[in-house]
């Protein structure tokens, strides 16, 4: 008998990081640069997360006003809840994280 390994589901996710002085950016507002600097996440932010992330055997890296990461499905349900509910932020994250969204396949995938 012929037994295969299952590769474990990957999980891709996006952690959308507070901005450092707690505003909530209105949602018709335009980007400008004015408005990017006011919404700009905290500098300490994404590298607090990203070292909590790779303590929880999470692949992680700075994407801006968010962080990009990867997990084994295990992994993130452990982490962030079971999907299809909506994933929550640890109490250790909430300090720098508003919330959790799955990642878009890239385009070149679809």
């Amino acid at each position: 008998m012929v037994t295969r390994e299952r590769t474990p589901q990957v999980v891709h996710f996006q952690l959308l990081l507070r901005n450092a002085g707690g505003e909530v950016p209105p949602a018709a507002e335009a980007a400008t640069t004015a408005s990017v600097v006011r919404y700009r996440p905290d500098p300490a932010a994404a590298p607090a997360v990203i070292a909590w992330l790779a303590k929880q055997g999470v692949t992680a890296h700075d994407a801006g006003f968010a962080v990009a990461a990867s997990a084994a499905g295990s992994t993130f349900a452990r982490l962030f809840g079971q999907p299809p509910a909506a994933p929550r932020v640890p109490d250790d994250l909430a300090p720098w994280v508003t919330a959790i969204e799955p990642s878009p396949k890239p385009e070149f995938f679809r």
